[in-house]
């Protein structure tokens, strides 16, 4: 059995921190630790405990399979997972677009298209226009 990477952990959680715009004060308020703490989960000094992760992904708005999916042997369920979570937050015109564009990759066809096949990123950029 492999051991828990608690920093890649602490990565995640710094990634999905920056991504939202929101300070390491403002998670420690939320989960009602010092600044100092979170800190020290991000930069591997510490290792998270599960009720501090649970609050802290509750003020990232994540849940705690979205970070800690590195951590399964086969994650893409965790990601198909907050892949839906995400997609019921968007409007219907959203979801139309993404659904539109998801079925063109999904019908792709390498052997009769000059063009490569798009990026996932890709498709949810279009998605968002």
């Amino acid at each position: 059995m492999k051991e828990i990477s608690f920093s890649k952990i602490g990565r995640k959680l710094k990634e999905t921190r920056l991504s939202r715009g929101l300070t390491q004060e403002y998670i420690a308020n939320m989960a009602d630790v010092n600044t100092s703490h979170i800190s020290n989960i991000e930069n591997n000094r510490v290792k998270v405990s599960l009720p501090t992760l649970v609050h802290i992904c509750n003020a990232l708005d994540v849940t705690v399979d979205y970070i800690l999916y590195d951590e399964y042997i086969d994650p893409s369920s965790v990601l198909d997972e907050e892949i839906l979570r995400q997609l019921q937050l968007c409007s219907l015109k959203t979801k139309n677009r993404f659904c539109k564009s998801s079925k063109y990759c999904n019908t792709y066809n390498p052997f009769t298209s000059l063009h490569k096949k798009p990026s996932f990123l890709s498709v949810i950029i279009i998605c968002m226009v």
